[in-house]
C-alpha cells in the first residue's frame, strides 16, 4: 500500500493541517475498523507515525494530515469508504467539545441549532454550520473545514458521512426518538455497497448540492429529553468565555498573544510551540513566521517567562537550586544555572545571595 496524499503549503497553512489538535483515538478507531474484518491495522498506525498502542494514550494528539493518511490507509486495506456512517456513531462517545456541549444541552432542538450556528461562526471549530429557519421548518447545513478539492473523493465522502451520522445521532438522543419527517441531503453521489443512512428508513438524497438536515417546525419546538438547566448554563458560560478570549486575541499582536498564553500557563516550565499554536488555531510554522516578522522569537518569550518565574522562586521561597531548576523543566541544575546566568549575568546562587532587584525590562511577559 502506497500513500499518495500530498498537500500544498497554502492548504497546510490555511487549514492548520500540521497542528496537533486531533485526539489520537480517532486514528485508533480506524484501526479497530480494520481489525474487525480480520485485517492487519499496523499500516494505519504507521501512516500517522505512531505505534498502535500510542494511539490510545489519553493526551496524544495527531495532525489533520496524519488522520487523513490513516484514513487513506484504512480505505486501501478495507477496499471501500462506506464505513463513515458507523464511524460517526462511534465517535459520538468521544465528542465532548464546547460547541457540542452547548448545543445538546439546550432546552429545545431549535435552540440547539441556533447555538451551533452562533458559536461555530465565532469560534474556530472542526465543523461549522448554518441554518435557514422559517415557518415551514428549518435546514441545517454542515460544512467540513476544508475545501472539497483538497482531498480525494473517498476521504471527503467519508468525513462528510461521519459528521452527518454524528449530528443525526445526537438529534435522535436529544429528542428521545427518530423523527420520521427528516431529510438528509448529501452533495456527493450515493456510495456503492454498505449504506447505513438508507437503513434509517428516512428520506436520504444524494447529489443534492449540499450536506444538510431538514426538519419540520414542529420538531424544532420539541424539548430536549435530557435537559438540565445548570448543565446548559455551564455550557453557555464555557463557550462565552472562549468567545471573549478569541475576541481579545484578535486585537493583540502574535507576540502579545504568546506572552498572554505563557503567562497564564499552569505548568511552570511553560508551553511548547505546538501547544501555543494549537490554542491560537494556527500551525507552528505560521506562528514562528509571525513572531519573526514582529522581531520576536518563541524561545525568547518562553525564556522571559522562565526568568521571571526563576527570580520569583529564588527570592520568595527556600527551594534548593535543584528544585527550582526542576520546576522550570530543566533536567539538572547546571543547565538551569547556565541559562539563568545568560539572562541576568549572575548565577542563581549569586542572585539569591545579593537579593538583586530584577530589571523591569527583562520581565516584559
Amino acid at each position: 500500500m502506497t500513500n499518495l496524499l500530498t498537500f500544498s503549503n497554502q492548504d497546510i497553512s490555511r487549514y492548520r493541517l500540521d497542528n496537533r489538535h486531533i485526539p489520537a483515538i480517532h486514528a485508533s478507531l480506524l484501526c479497530d475498523e480494520v481489525e474487525s474484518l480480520g485485517l492487519d491495522s499496523k499500516p494505519v498506525a504507521l501512516a500517522c507515525g505512531r505505534k498502535r498502542a500510542d494511539l490510545l494514550l489519553q493526551h496524544e494528539r495527531i495532525t489533520p494530515i496524519e488522520i487523513f493518511k490513516a484514513l487513506d490507509a484504512a480505505i486501501s486495506i478495507i477496499g471501500h469508504d462506506s464505513f463513515g456512517f458507523r464511524y460517526g456513531r462511534i465517535i459520538d462517545s468521544i465528542s465532548s467539545g464546547r460547541t457540542t456541549r452547548v448545543a445538546f444541552s439546550a432546552p429545545t432542538l431549535k435552540e440547539a441549532i441556533n447555538r451551533v450556528v452562533h458559536y461555530t461562526q465565532n469560534i474556530p471549530c472542526v465543523v461549522t454550520a448554518n441554518a435557514d429557519i422559517n415557518d415551514d421548518g428549518f435546514r441545517v447545513r454542515i460544512n467540513p473545514p476544508w475545501s472539497k478539492n483538497m482531498l480525494p473523493l473517498s476521504l471527503h465522502r467519508f468525513f462528510t458521512e461521519a459528521h452527518m451520522s454524528l449530528v443525526f445521532k445526537k438529534m435522535v438522543d436529544f429528542l428521545g426518538r427518530q423523527p420520521s419527517d427528516v431529510i438528509l441531503r448529501f452533495a456527493h453521489e450515493e456510495p456503492i455497497g454498505e449504506n447505513g443512512f438508507r437503513d434509517l428508513n428516512i428520506n436520504v438524497m444524494y447529489n443534492a448540492g449540499e450536506n444538510s438536515i431538514s426538519l419540520t417546525k414542529a420538531v424544532g419546538d420539541e424539548p430536549n429529553v435530557q435537559y438540565v438547566k445548570c448543565l446548559s448554563d455551564q455550557a453557555i458560560s464555557l463557550c462565552e468565555e472562549r468567545l471573549r478570549e478569541h475576541s481579545q486575541q484578535q486585537h493583540l499582536t502574535r507576540t502579545e498573544q504568546v506572552k498572554t498564553i505563557a503567562l497564564n500557563w499552569e505548568a511552570q516550565q511553560g508551553p511548547t510551540l505546538c501547544q501555543v499554536a494549537q490554542q491560537l488555531h494556527i500551525s507552528p510554522r505560521t506562528l514562528t513566521r509571525s513572531l519573526t516578522c514582529e522581531g520576536e522569537s518563541f524561545q525568547r518569550i518562553i525564556d522571559q517567562q522562565k526568568f521571571y518565574l526563576a527570580t520569583k522562586l529564588l527570592k520568595e521561597t527556600n527551594l534548593t537550586i535543584d528544585s527550582v531548576a526542576n520546576q522550570l523543566g530543566y533536567n539538572d541544575a547546571s543547565n538551569f544555572s547556565r541559562a539563568f546566568k545568560k539572562w541576568s549575568t549572575k548565577s542563581p546562587k549569586e542572585f539569591r545571595g545579593r537579593q538583586t532587584t530584577v530589571p523591569v525590562n527583562r520581565l516584559s511577559i
